[in-house]
């Protein structure tokens, strides 16, 4: 068992995780699995051979068994390879679902209070599937996570296109955490800083162009639906000021945080620079968009680290 005290801003909450080896484990308990992948991106990436081969068994021993594999990492470049995974182990099969889930909730460990997680920020989550699944036979996961996650205190909703929402997180955290861990600052002292401006814009620019570039390509696809109702997605940027202006909002209202990669940078840990801007660097060269300053960023970043030593940590 791992013991964790859980800390909010006016109660704590002590609970017991039971370690598993093998998703087997869990089978006696229910038919239905959800497994949420929240590790951070490098450890996911190197996990997730081994959860599809898991569910595939699964599913191959009990034909009734319903499993939903939740990718919950900064970026996009975990979706990306879960996808083609997914596609490849499980190409039509209705039983077992692809899932993503963005949230604003946040929480943090202290390198010095060993099991203690402080909620920091109470937010929302969305569930979506990923790649537009169909919806089989009435049932859909995406709603049933949510359910989930709402009775067990986390505020959720479920959407029919996610994509749009995590393209809009990732353009955010492809210039707020790079920026924060580059100047060392918290989220609200970014904006107002001499070297913002001139940083941020180059950044954008590129970023913008990706996502811009993904949604046209998205919108020709054939049977391309607009988005509307529960599932409506955010809407791109038309220009680069208003994209700053969506990060500026967003580190004025989390001014306190130190974001994930600033965290990471300070305590000499391998950070998510490859997921993040190295996932735009990777898009931005496949379709022949401009990526040098993104390509620059991800070198930068990543020899903030280099002559330290590295180490993965399993959460989120």
């Amino acid at each position: 068992m791992v013991r964790r005290r859980l800390l909010g801003q006016t109660s704590s909450t002590s609970i017991e995780l039971p370690v598993i080896s093998s998703l087997s484990e869990l089978t006696s308990q229910t038919t239905h699995l959800w497994v949420l992948l929240c590790c951070k991106a490098a450890v996911a990436n190197r996990l997730l051979p081994i959860l599809m081969d898991e569910l595939r068994a699964l599913s191959l021993e009990d034909e009734s068994r319903q499993a939903g594999l939740v990718v919950m990492q900064n970026g996009l470049q975990t979706h990306t390879l879960a996808n083609a995974a997914y596609k490849t182990v499980f190409s039509g099969h209705s039983r077992i679902r692809l899932l993503a889930a963005s949230t604003t909730e946040a929480a943090r460990r202290e390198a010095d209070e060993t099991g203690i997680v402080h909620h920091s920020a109470t937010g929302e989550t969305t569930v979506g599937l990923l790649d537009h699944q169909p919806v089989d036979d009435g049932y859909d996961p995406a709603s049933e996570l949510s359910e989930l996650l709402t009775q067990s205190g986390l505020g959720a909703r479920p959407v029919d296109r996610i994509e749009g929402i995590l393209w809009n997180k990732l353009a955010l955290n492809a210039i707020i955490n790079p920026l924060t861990a580059l100047l060392r600052c918290r989220n609200g002292e970014l904006p107002a800083l001499v070297d913002y401006a001139r940083l941020a814009q180059p950044i954008a620019t590129e970023v913008l162009a990706a996502w811009q570039h993904w949604s046209a390509r998205r919108a020709a696809l054939p049977n391309s639906t607009r988005e509307n109702g529960a599932g409506m997605s955010i809407a791109v940027p038309e220009t680069v000021d208003e994209l700053l202006a969506r990060v500026q909002d967003i580190c004025q209202r989390t001014a306190p945080n130190r974001s994930s990669m600033l965290q990471d940078v300070l305590a000499g840990r391998r950070t998510e620079i490859d997921a993040i801007n190295g996932y735009i660097v990777d898009y931005c060269e496949q379709y022949g968009l401009p990526c040098r300053t993104n390509s620059e960023l991800v070198q930068t970043v990543a020899a903030l680290t280099h002559s330290l030593q590295t180490k993965d940590q399993d959460y989120g």
